[in-house]
């Protein structure tokens, strides 16, 4: 799955934690330190593939397994999805 970051979302930094929201959204996400390691990748590029994400992880964790791995990008990609903060695309 590729993901992009919606124009409209805005980013802030608190310490190393992200806090994202949509401007027209009254919910913002605090983002815990690994979350928002991921979410810094996916905004310092276009496009990003959720097995690159997946990759990332398990550099960061090598003791994860793949599955692992593979179920936390779904699930925090799933909750950015939830909250419209990223979009599929091609």
């Amino acid at each position: 799955m590729k993901l992009s970051v919606r124009t409209d979302t805005i980013t802030s930094k608190a310490g190393d934690r992200f806090v994202v929201s949509l401007p027209d959204g009254d919910d913002s996400i605090i983002l815990n330190p690994t979350a928002s390691r991921i979410w810094g990748e996916i905004m310092s590029t276009e496009v990003v593939e959720s097995v690159e994400l997946e990759k990332l992880l398990l550099s960061w964790y090598p003791s994860l397994s793949r599955e692992t791995a593979a179920g936390d990008v779904s699930k925090f990609v799933e909750r950015l999805k939830a909250h419209f903060l990223v979009e599929e695309v091609g």
